[in-house]
């Protein structure tokens, strides 16, 4: 696989949450160029949705971002 090639999935998870998963880690944790905010932020905004994103590495590192739209 080219390293320029990005994979995402979305399914339908339980009580109405959708579930995105990328083949780059923490992609939507990431600012795109010349952005002010990361991709996982841009995303609530662009469709006014409450988001979560969580990842355990090797039990030890974690990651957490949340958005919530008022």
């Amino acid at each position: 696989m080219a390293p320029y090639l990005w994979v995402i999935g979305l399914t339908v998870g339980n009580l109405g949450w959708s579930i995105i998963k990328t083949s780059v880690p923490e992609l939507l944790c990431r600012r795109a160029r010349s952005a002010n905010r990361p991709r996982l932020s841009e995303l609530a905004i662009q469709t006014s949705c409450d988001v979560f994103h969580s990842s355990i590495h090797n039990r030890y590192h974690g990651v957490i971002l949340e958005i919530f739209m008022m």
